[in-house]
């Protein structure tokens, strides 16, 4: 069994390594007429030249015990709220497009009303996971795009802490800080902070996710003390999933990495039987909890919307299909929902399950390269990740515009090469461990956006999936023992 286990985890990391290698290749290589892109792979080079230097000088800074691990990330944790809290109170956004509809929507909820645009927002139910969360906020300090931007700010703070303390039990104080200023640096997150976006939030209850199974993991002795705990933590671990399915509907996909893991990759079917009764008990509590939140949320939605929120993302599919856009926003298939939604149906459901259809049909044209299609939507969902950049474009100059497009692409590839160059160790280190939950979750988000519509922003919860890889190639294993 334990040979079946590496096998299939070895099979695993080599599709990890293949699509950050594609990822590398079709974004920065196969740009045709745009040099940009191979000139930032080029300057990428350098910073990776340097981290592996710094990596091999022998000493590590981060060793010395001047500071404990908690004093340590307190202060990478005020240098990173620092860091962001002046690029959101410097850069003032005004909301437009999709993040104008979250901010009225989110500023409707905190007065206490329906959303206007609750026609609109019931296509798209994942507007409102955010925007009430947002609503809350505003209830607490102010409707304004200001507070959402700090909102953010410190939601990317307390990602940098459960980075810290992921990489801190997975491998030690060295590979915990480099993490952390790995996360600090990446510059195009800079730029989503001043965005009312639901990037920030649902990355942070992922990161949360993944410290809470981890935490189940390493402390399997403790929670042996009484079942009621894994099915306690299995109850914490549904509404994390629930709340990150209501403001982006991904949570399947981390249902399918967690059982995908739990007995093909973990270890845990060799487990003693008490073990094995205390993991299905967390799985069956999580699935239950996250079906129960996810029906009663649903029923809360319809009271509020005045109708049953969509439940098919036909529209995502219809468009994720459409060759001539390359799976990415189209405006005449967003002026074909409307038609549905406004003139023939009046329903968000109905609308979503006649896309549907209009997919189904589309997919059977035999119009479609296929080949050609996913290679396009690969480029565009990892390819770059200059979309801060875009989306803050009417705020910025020209000369600042591509300053901030080219940095996030710069540090984006160089990343992927870290990430890529510590496979490696992280296969030797992972074996049966929750860290495979990472690579399960990069592959299993990136088949599902090959499936609907793809934009370069969606690729942001992967940011911190990429940097944990990429942080295995600095610090030493020997250090996570010291904590086991």
């Amino acid at each position: 069994m334990r040979k079946v286990e590496q096998i299939l985890s070895g099979l695993m990391l080599a599709l990890t390594a293949l699509l950050l290698l594609g990822a590398l290749i079709l974004g920065a290589l196969c740009r045709a007429g745009h040099l940009s892109y191979a000139a930032a792979l080029g300057f990428a080079l350098l910073p990776v030249g340097l981290w592996l230097l710094w990596r091999r000088r022998g000493a590590d800074p981060f060793a010395a015990k001047r500071l404990s691990d908690g004093r340590l990330c307190a202060l990478l944790a005020l240098v990173c709220l620092a860091v962001h809290l002046a690029g959101v109170l410097l850069l003032r956004l005004t909301p437009d497009n999709d993040y104008a509809t979250f901010y009225a929507t989110a500023a409707d909820l905190a007065l206490g009303r329906a959303p206007d645009s609750a026609a609109y927002v019931a296509l798209f139910p994942h507007i409102l996971g955010y925007a009430w969360v947002l609503s809350l906020v505003f209830r607490l300090f102010d409707v304004s795009p200001l507070t959402a931007a700090v909102f953010n700010a410190l939601l990317t703070t307390g990602s940098g802490v459960l980075l810290y303390l992921l990489c801190l039990r997975w491998r030690g104080r060295g590979t915990a800080a480099a993490a952390f200023l790995l996360w600090i640096a990446c510059p195009s997150k800079l730029l989503y902070n001043a965005m009312v976006l639901s990037e920030p939030w649902y990355s942070f209850l992922l990161l949360l996710f993944l410290s809470l199974v981890s935490r189940v993991e390493a402390r399997p002795a403790a929670l042996g003390r009484g079942k009621a705990l894994y099915a306690l933590a299995g109850i914490a671990g549904g509404v994390l999933l629930w709340l990150i399915n209501a403001a982006r509907p991904i949570g399947a996909i981390l249902i399918i990495a967690l059982v995908i893991w739990l007995p093909l990759l973990s270890g845990h079917l060799r487990a003693p039987r008490k073990a094995l009764i205390a993991w299905a008990l967390f799985l069956a509590a999580l699935l239950l909890c996250y079906s129960a939140a996810g029906r009663l949320w649903n029923g809360w939605a319809e009271r509020l919307l005045g109708e049953a929120p969509a439940s098919a993302p036909g529209y995502n599919i219809y468009v994720g299909f459409n060759e001539t856009s390359g799976g990415s926003f189209s405006e005449d298939d967003s002026a074909l929902l409307m038609h549905y939604r406004y003139e023939v149906y009046g329903s968000a459901e109905s609308a979503q399950r006649q896309m549907l259809e209009e997919a189904k049909a589309r997919l059977r044209s035999g119009e479609i390269d296929f080949g050609r299609l996913l290679a396009r939507k690969l480029q565009t969902f990892l390819g770059s990740d200059e979309g801060g950049a875009y989306y803050a474009r009417a705020a910025l100059s020209d000369r600042a515009y591509s300053f901030w497009a080219f940095g996030s692409n710069v540090y984006y590839y160089a990343l992927l090469i870290l990430a890529l160059l510590a496979l490696p160790r992280f296969q030797r280190e992972s074996a049966g461990r929750a860290l495979l939950l990472v690579p399960l979750y990069i592959l299993g988000l990136t088949l599902a956006q090959m499936l609907v519509e793809v934009s370069s922003r969606y690729h942001y919860s992967l940011v911190p999936m990429f940097i944990i890889l990429a942080a295995f190639s600095y610090g030493k294993a020997a250090e996570a023992a010291e904590r086991s």
